[in-house]
Parts: structure tokens; sequence; C-alpha cells
């Protein structure tokens, strides 16, 4: 079949469409100077003949560098020649001429088109009426206002997001507060970073509320699993009732300091003891109900279990030595009627503990003495406790009423039976024991002294674990009702959350005082702190119940979501699969030198690949393992999305291809090309291989052609380290080492380049449905969110922690993240919103009562 020219129509119209079409495809910064190039510099117009410039000539003259140059001889418009006084250019052919003089005279009709419009609109303006100068005169005058309010607005939100960064050490939840407050001017980027920084290191810091209220330092402290109700007592002669969300219920009045508060095991009583020598029970509500009076200072009062009981301690003022007394009485929990049992001279000292068994048996006092004493509801002493040698501070009951522990200022905690007999002295602290607890599971007892340690024991006093907070010495501790977590607050002001095995969770420091007490409200996800500072705090550990021991893994590489499948590298450098929800790990037995491990597209096998050139693949059970030697170090590896094939990248700047039916080899070396080759993956049809190489560029192969890339995509600064397709295969993105993001058609054409990124870029990956893709770097981690189109969405700024590693991943229904982090003592699977907005209101959601107090919005200028 012959096609003639006259078939075709007019040449000259074909070739100026077509140099209309390479100068409009270039980006606009680019079009007007190009045009200038090759219309002025390129063509002699008189004789409407080719002009050649050298390459020197066009760089200097007409600013178009060599990659622009590249492209435009990659279009064929014009040809490079080499000549003996260097390289020069001209239009690649005569029959050129004509058509791009036609556009150039195109182009200057269209100037003086234009240039006439502008002259007429000028005229226009100028014959405008007195109302339309002042009515556009008054419109600028708004528009300028207008903008500065925008652009004012812009820059709030940028300092206030920035002052939040600052704060975040600091105070992580004022932190959030600032991008929060900065969000209601603008979400600008370093308001995005500042609350996604929040967001995901409230694993590290969590979140509070403060209850507010009391004026001066805050000691005593209870709280009731039943009601959800928090009592705190305080210098300021109040103690108050609150709620878990940090509301206050009531405030309960003393003539002086209050020394005691608890809460009745039903959670309908409480009751104060206070330095004015009186005992006052009250309702949840704060009412009222009965005061007990005495002529001794009365500091300590407690319920028994079932409640038909108070139990008050006090002491002399007149006596050169304290004497402790202990009253029994008797109370109605319905007519609210008290009667007394028995005052008891009980002790040569302050008593400074009482604790209830719940079995309604007995309770036990502990003094300054150094003796603890067992006694019945009716004052009967049932058992001395007589071993410790300086005073006691402390007592406890196991949760089965058949052991209780002391401690105190002899450097030891002691084990009984309840007939009195010491079953283990616990001697390993260096210092007072200011606590010792029973874990709720009756597995573990946690002792904590001043000498700054926290110990960990069995349930019969061997011990198993020192866990060092580096503080001033440990005031107080807490263990979780599932006996999985233990809360210890210091002097210094700072809490810690610590697991059973002595891996430290989180820091909580923001007290500026000695915290008292801390407890657990009701699971591991709420912990209170009470201060010196005259301030209660509430923080929010929902991350824990998210979150997965992690015993023995060193780094994550592939990430399952609907198994909940992880493959990992183990602590002995092996290969291994573990799952997450059960914590079964199947472990490979392969030397873990990787750089790749992932999953093949339907999950059910694994491909590795590793510096010592040794490439497998494996089901999930380990069988059927293939076992692949490239002749160079591997670097990178895929699988095709027909799941016949695997590629392969290796050190040498070859790419190889694994047929899996056959195990053939097809090599993809390009024939003198000797720079590395650092990432390899497939188009989503898998018809042809994108390769990103050392020497700035990425290259895409066909399958069917292996002698010549396809195309070559010229643009980064550095090291191209990964790219990805889009699913449709319309868009091509690439990263480098330097944080560089480059958007491409699939044609090679430069779209956009962006600079988010402050590191190299590891990973670059596309949501299923193709409409978003995520570029993740590291030191420090963040990932940004962006449209298919590069238009930002998002940036999670995940913070620079020591020895803690992210893996990103799209949801299945793309619109949230998958986020599992890695720390040397958890595995933390999360869902990050793509909205900034969204994560805003979550965590607004946990601190409801958190605002701005009166001195931080002087301190921080908050208007």
């Amino acid at each position: 079949m012959v096609i003639t020219a006259s078939e075709l129509g007019n040449i000259s119209e074909i070739y100026s469409n077509y140099y209309e079409s390479v100068i409009l495809r270039l980006p606009n910064k680019d079009q007007l100077k190009v045009r200038k190039l090759i219309e002025d510099g390129l063509i002699f117009e008189e004789d409407k003949r080719r002009l050649s410039l050298y390459a020197g000539q066009v760089e200097k003259e007409y600013g178009i560098d060599k990659y622009l140059l590249l492209q435009l001889s990659d279009s064929f418009i014009i040809r490079p020649e080499n000549t003996s006084r260097g390289i020069v250019y001209e239009i690649s052919h005569d029959t050129l001429v004509i058509p791009i003089l036609k556009s150039k005279k195109q182009r200057k009709i269209d100037e003086k088109i234009r240039a006439e419009q502008l002259r007429r609109k000028k005229l226009i303006r100028k014959m405008a009426a007195t109302f339309a100068l002042t009515f556009s005169i008054l419109l600028l005058i708004s528009y300028f206002a207008w903008n500065a309010y925008k652009q004012e607005l812009i820059a709030k939100a940028s300092y206030y997001a920035s002052v939040g960064v600052l704060q975040f050490e600091n105070d992580p939840t004022v932190s959030f507060l600032l991008s929060e407050y900065s969000s209601k001017f603008n979400v600008s980027k370093p308001g995005m970073e500042t609350v996604s920084l929040n967001y995901g290191s409230r694993i590290f810091h969590p979140m509070y509320d403060i209850l507010e209220g009391h004026t001066k330092q805050i000691e005593p402290t209870d709280y009731s699993s039943v009601t959800n109700l928090i009592v705190t007592g305080s210098y300021d002669n109040t103690a108050r009732i609150w709620t878990t969300n940090g509301e206050c219920v009531a405030i309960l009045k003393h003539k002086e300091a209050v020394t005691s508060v608890d809460i009745s095991n039903n959670g309908r009583f409480v009751i104060t003891a206070s330095v004015d020598s009186t005992a006052k029970v009250w309702d949840s509500k704060g009412k009222c109900l009965v005061t007990v009076k005495d002529s001794l200072f009365n500091h300590l009062a407690i319920f028994s279990a079932d409640c038909k009981y108070i139990v008050t301690a006090a002491y002399t003022n007149n006596d050169p030595v304290f004497i402790g007394y202990v009253s029994v009485y008797k109370f109605d929990t319905l007519t609210y009627q008290i009667e007394k049992i028995k005052t008891l001279k009980l002790h040569d000292g302050r008593i400074n503990m009482i604790a209830a068994a719940t079995d309604n048996k007995y309770f036990v006092t502990v003094a300054d003495d150094g003796k603890g004493i067992i006694l019945d509801y009716t004052g009967k002493i049932i058992k001395e406790l007589r071993g410790h040698t300086d005073a006691l501070y402390y007592v406890n009951i196991s949760t089965d009423n058949a052991k209780i522990l002391t401690a105190g200022s002899d450097y030891t905690a002691r084990l009984w039976n309840i007939k009195g007999v010491n079953l283990k002295i616990l001697e390993k602290h260096g210092g007072e024991v200011t606590a010792a607890n029973f874990s709720p599971d009756g597995n573990y007892i946690v002792t904590a002294s001043d000498d700054k340690t926290v110990i960990i024991w069995d349930k019969d006093g061997n011990y198993l674990k020192t866990l060092e907070p580096n503080l001033n010495g440990v005031n107080c501790i807490d263990i979780s009702p599932d006996s999985k977590y233990i809360a210890i607050a210091t002097a210094k002001g700072i809490a810690q959350i610590w697991d059973i095995a002595g891996n430290k969770v989180c820091d909580l420091k923001q007290h500026k005082d000695e915290i008292w007490k801390i407890l657990f409200l009701g699971s591991s996800s709420k912990v209170l702190t009470t201060s010196y500072d005259a301030t209660a705090k509430i923080w929010y550990i929902n991350e824990l119940e998210k979150s997965y021991t992690n015993k023995f893994i060193n780094q994550i590489f592939d990430f399952d979501y609907s198994t909940l499948d992880i493959i990992v590298e183990k602590d002995d450098n092996t290969l291994a699969l573990f799952n997450l929800k059960t914590g079964m790990c199947l472990d490979y037995k392969d030397t873990c030198n990787n750089t790749k491990a992932l999953f093949s597209e339907n999950r059910n096998q694994i491909l590795s690949c590793s510096y010592n050139g040794k490439l497998i693949l494996r089901n999930k059970d380990g069988k059927n393992t293939n076992v692949f030697k490239p002749s160079s170090e591997l670097i990178s590896a895929a699988f095709s999305p027909n799941k016949n094939c695997i590629a392969t990248a290796c050190l040498d700047g070859s790419i190889y291809q694994y047929n899996l039916d056959g195990n053939d080899i097809d090599d993809f070396r390009e024939i003198n090309y000797y720079w590395t080759t650092k990432f390899v993956a497939y188009s989503p049809s898998g018809k042809n291989i994108i390769a990103c190489y050392t020497d700035k560029t990425a290259k895409i192969w066909a399958l069917n052609n292996d002698s010549i890339p396809e195309l070559t995509l010229i643009g980064h600064d550095k090291t191209v380290t990964c790219a990805a397709y889009s699913p449709n295969e319309q868009t091509i993105v690439t990263g480098s080492e330097s944080g560089e993001l480059i958007i491409w058609d699939n044609k090679g054409l430069l779209i956009n380049k962006y600079k988010l990124h402050s590191s190299g870029i590891e990973e670059i990956r596309f949501s299923p449905d193709g409409n978003y893709f995520l570029s993740v770097s590291k030191e420090p981690y963040k990932a940004v969110l962006w449209s298919k189109t590069g238009e930002l969405i998002n940036i999670y700024n995940m913070g620079n922690y020591k020895d803690v590693s992210h893996l990103f991943r799209f949801n299945a229904d793309s619109k949230s993240l998958i986020v599992l982090t890695l720390t040397k003592s958890r595995i933390y699977l999360r869902h990050f919103p793509f909205s900034t907005q969204e994560m805003i209101s979550e965590i607004r959601n946990q601190i409801k009562h958190r605002q701005f107090t009166k001195d931080e919005k002087i301190e921080l200028s908050i208007e």
C-alpha cells in the first residue's frame, strides 16, 4: 500500500502544528526563550535559510541549558552537530523553516492584536466616568486590604505553627494547642507538620488535660472504677471530685489542709481527713453526710471494702514523741449514722498508711516506729509485723488477701502472710523504699525507692529486673489493671510508663514540681498524676492499647494489613514472618543482609534479596523456596504484575529478569553503562521496567527491547533513589537522595519539581485508587501526601527519635494511611487521616478541656 503526499494533506501545516505542539509541551517559563532561539537565532528570515549556533552561544544568549537542548533534540526540531570547534545546533531540516516562520508570523500578528486590544482598553479606562474611577479606587483599596488581611492570617498561621514546633520538646500538648490555634487562621505547611508531629508522637508524649482549681500542693488522691470519679486533696483546705474528662463535680471544704481521701468500693461515698481534726463523709455529688470530730489530729481515713466500717488514724501533738492512734467506727450506709467501736493507742510514732483487705476481715497499719499491725474491725490486734529496723511508709495487700507488703526507710520491703510470718525480705534497693505494690494478676511485686530505681520481683519476692528512670527519687508507683504496665512518679516532676518486661514506653513530663501520686484510671489508656505544683493531669495513653510487645524485631520490611503478617529482621540478623495478632513468628533462618524484602501482590509469596547476591523466593510457610544468584550484589527487586517474573537491580548497573516458571534469566544490562542501579520496579501493565541510577537519571525499559531505553528521565540534581508509576500509567514520579521529587508524564516530559523532604526519598507509593501518592524520607522520618496531579495534601512529620522506624501504607479504601511504628520495646499499628482537621478533631476529642491557661497566653503572646 502506497500513501502519497496529497493524501497526507498540507505538509507545511503538519510541520507547523508539530512545531507548535513541541513548544506547548514545554514548561511555560521555557516556551518564549525556545521560540526566540529557533525563530530568531537559527533562521535568517530574509533568505529563509537555517543558521547554526554553538552550544555555548545558545546557553549564554538564550539561557537554554543542556537538558532543555536534549529535549528539543529528542523532539527532532533541532539537531546537534560535532565540528572541529565544538558542538553546533541548527534546525533539523530545511522543510521546517517555512512552517516555523509561519508560526513566527502568526505570533507577531497575535502580539499586535493583543497590543491593540491593550491600547483600546487603556482608552476605555481613560474615558471612564469619575464614578467608575472612584469605584475602581475603592475596589482596589478593598482588594489590597483583603489581600493584606489574608497575608496576615497566613503569617499568623505560620508563626504559631513554628512556635508550636519549638514548644514540642518542652510541652507537646501546648505544641498541639498552638497548631490548633494556627489552623484557625490557615492550614500552612508548618501547621501540617506540627499537627502530624503531635498526632504521631503521642506514643512518646501523650496529651493531657489539666484539673485546675487547687491553689496549693495536691497530695492524697483516689479513683473509683465504678463511678469513674477522681478525688484529690490539697493543702488549700479542700478536696475536689472530678470526672475522668477533667470536669470538677464538687468542692469539699475543710478548715485546714486535707491529708487523706478515700472512695468507697461501691463508689457511693467519699471520706476525707484533715489537720482540722475532722474526718468527713460525703456523697459522690459532694454533699456532706456526717462529720467525725476528734481532739487529735486526724490525718488518715479509709472505708472497709464493704463500706460498713470507717478507720481513722490520728496522732498527738503535745508529747515529746508522736503517738499514733487508730479509731474504728461502724457506718450505716442508709442512715449515715456513725458509731465508734474502739480507739487504740497503737504505734509509738505517726501512722503513715492504712490498707484494707477486700474480704472485710482485716486492715493493716504501718508507722514511723517500724511496725506493721494487722487488726480486725472490732479493734482486735491479730498480729504485729516485726522485722523492719526503721520507719515504715507503705503497705499493700494482695488481691487474694493472703499476703501483705510493707516498705520503709530501712532500704527493704518485706513480704508477709496474714499470720505475720515474714516470707521474704526484698533488699536490692540502695535507699528508702517508698512504695511496694502487688500486680493485680498476682504474678509480680514492684517496689520503688529514692535511690532512683524501681525493681520488679516475682510473686514470691525473687528478683527479676531493675528499672532505672534516671531521675530523682521515685515517690509513687501504680500497676495497670491488666498488669502489663507500671506508672512511676518521681520527685523531679516527671512520670514514666514502663512495661512489665522492663522497657520504658513514654515520659509524662509537664509538671513543674514533685509528683506525689500516680494512678491508672480503669485501664492502661488513662493515667492521673498529682503534684506539688497544685495541678493534677489526666494523660491519654490510648496508643498502648493499639500496640504489641516487641521482643526481638530489629527492622520491618513489608506488611500485610489483611492478615497482620509482617516481614521482619530479627535481632539475631535473620529473616522471619511475624504475625501481630497471634504473636507467632516463623523463622526463615536466612542471614539478613537484606536491602529488600517484600510480599507479592497476592501476598502469598515473599521475595528477599541481599548484598551477597542471594535472591530467595518462598511461600509464607517457608516452603517451595527458589534461590537465584545474580553475578553482582543486589540493590532492589520487584514482582511483575502478572506474577510470572522478578526483576532485580544490581550494583554493577545491570537489571536481571527471572522467569518463575522456567527460572530463565533475561539480562537487561545497558551496553557500556557503568552507573550503579539504585531501584527497579515494573509498570502496572508489566510491559516496562523503570530503573533508577546514580547518574541522576531514571530509565524506562521495554521488556521486548533491552538494548536502548524507551525513555530517559533527566532532571534530578542527585542520585535517583526510587520511582513509581500511577495505576493508569499516565504519570511517573521519581525521588532523589537530595529529597527532590519530580512528576513526569508517560512521554517523559517533566511536569513539576518539589522539594519538601530534607533528606533522601526512600519510597514512593500510589494509593490503590490512583488518586494519591506518598513520598517517604528518613532522618527525620517524613511522609508527604500528594494528589495524583501534585497538589500537596498533607505532611506527616514523625519526629526524629532514636531507634524508631515507621512503615507507611495506604489503607485499602484509599482514605487513610496505615502506619506501623517500631521501637525497641513495642510495635504500634495506627491509622493517620489524610486531613489535618481530622487529626486535630481526634486529639481534641481526647483533651476536651485542655485550653491555654492565662500564663500560657501571656508567655506565648496568644491574642
